[in-house]
């Protein structure tokens, strides 16, 4: 039983490491995704520019093939999807609650793991954009999961063995 336990020990002090490492690479790798972020959000810039010009001229948003049509012409906004009057219902974000009226648009886009949408009502990306805010409430998440593994570990006492000799 008490190899059990030690085997037990040995894991959670493994976990809670883990954990922290994990916590701290987030920290550590925001710079760099800072930069990415600003890359590939600055992609949508031109889509949304078009966009409210025609809003403007027209006094409607472009229909999903008038915006393919423009985002055919200028290769950069081929990854941009045109969204009007429908919520991705496919979205593992909660896009609904940051809508409050149906005459606006929606702009997407497909980082490799998730879409990213721009919310052209509020002005605001979906997820949000990482900052070091993010990542130091990561990092204390994560880190303090690990040193509470740490702590249990340590706070489990080994069993000891029973003397044969009596």
């Amino acid at each position: 039983m008490s190899t059990l336990k030690e085997m037990l020990r040995i894991i959670l002090k493994v976990l809670g490491v883990l954990f922290i490492i994990l916590g701290l690479s987030f920290f550590i790798f925001t710079p760099n995704q800072i930069q990415k972020d600003a890359k590939f959000y600055g992609e949508f810039q031109q889509s949304r520019e078009f966009v409210e010009s025609y809003h403007q001229l027209n006094g409607r948003y472009p229909t999903d093939d008038q915006f393919r049509a423009w985002s055919s012409e200028d290769k950069t906004n081929g990854n941009i999807n045109f969204i009007t009057n429908t919520i991705p219902k496919d979205s593992l974000i909660d896009i609904e609650s940051h809508i409050t009226s149906n005459d606006n648009y929606i702009l997407s886009s497909w980082r490799g793991e998730w879409f990213v949408y721009y919310i052209a009502q509020n002005n605001e990306f979906l997820p949000r954009k990482w900052s070091y805010f993010a990542a130091l409430k990561k990092l204390l998440w994560y880190g303090l999961i690990g040193l509470v593994l740490l702590i249990i570990a340590r706070k489990m006492k080994p069993m000891k063995m029973p003397n044969k000799s009596q």
